[in-house]
């Protein structure tokens, strides 16, 4: 009997949440004004330097969703067309994240041995690079991987730091990156650090270490289940393949394509 009914249950059409909720993104809007107007006046009355730590990372946590959300609304405005509610909602965003931004900083400057200081580091370089200030963002990412090693945060801000040397073509300094990231096979972006390292060696001449962690990636990758790392699991599987079909090429810069022992991150 259980079973027929959950097969019923599945089988009947989906509900649209906006018709059971009609008001419920005013609701939400609304909640999140009073939420602020009360972190705010917390801020105002002055307090513990606890209490006001957290009311200063609550405040820039809030600041920095609502930028976030800001600019998901302006990029389906702009698909849409509608490029004058799309500046508007760039300017909310803009404005939303440089509050967020010197919110973060005043955390940091004012309680710098406050809990969950990894956290802001990592969400102030967040919203830096949102906000087009790489170079920033890449200062705020390394003081979090130097100060807190060993935070669950900074596999990703190695990821972070290693992506804008990979861009810049500084291989050495982003594999040395993504092999810090691999040093948290627990991570989420442990397969992806190590197809980026990967890529590094592979453009390096590096060709058998490349195939080497493509071959892991796909390991790793394919058991998973996700979505995202099944997809990665396909590239690596295609890029093994482009690395195999080096193998024994002149390398551009004299070195022989075939003698690569540099040890595997992670």
């Amino acid at each position: 009997m259980l079973a027929l009914l959950i097969a019923a249950a599945v089988a009947q059409p989906g509900r649209d949440p906006t018709l059971l909720h009609r008001d419920a993104g005013a609701v939400v809007a609304a909640k999140e004004q009073e939420q602020e107007a009360a972190l705010r006046r917390m801020l105002e009355l002055g307090g513990s330097p606890a209490e006001q730590a957290e009311a200063l990372a609550r405040l820039a946590g809030l600041l920095r969703s609502r930028g976030l959300a800001a600019s998901i609304r302006a990029q389906a405005e702009a698909d849409e067309g509608n490029e004058a509610a799309a500046a508007r909602n760039r300017r909310a965003a803009g404005d939303a994240r440089a509050e967020a931004i010197a919110r973060y900083r005043e955390l940091l400057n004012k309680y710098p041995r406050a809990s969950r200081t990894d956290e802001a580091l990592f969400f102030l370089a967040d919203s830096l690079q949102e906000s087009g200030r790489d170079r920033e963002a890449i200062g705020v990412a390394r003081e979090l991987t130097r100060r807190f090693p060993r935070s669950p945060w900074a596999p990703a801000s190695h990821v972070f730091i290693g992506e804008h040397l990979f861009d810049a073509a500084k291989l050495d300094g982003a594999l040395k990156e993504y092999r810090a990231a691999a040093e948290a096979p627990y991570d989420d972006v442990y397969p992806y650090a190590l197809y980026k390292a990967a890529w590094c060696r592979f453009n390096q001449g590096a060709f058998t270490d490349a195939m080497k962690l493509f071959k892991r990636v796909v390991d790793i990758s394919e058991k998973s289940g996700d979505v995202n790392k099944v997809q990665l699991a396909r590239e690596a599987r295609r890029d093994y393949v482009l690395a195999y079909s080096r193998l024994g090429r002149p390398d551009p810069r004299g070195r022989s394509s075939s003698g690569n022992s540099a040890p595997n991150p992670g």
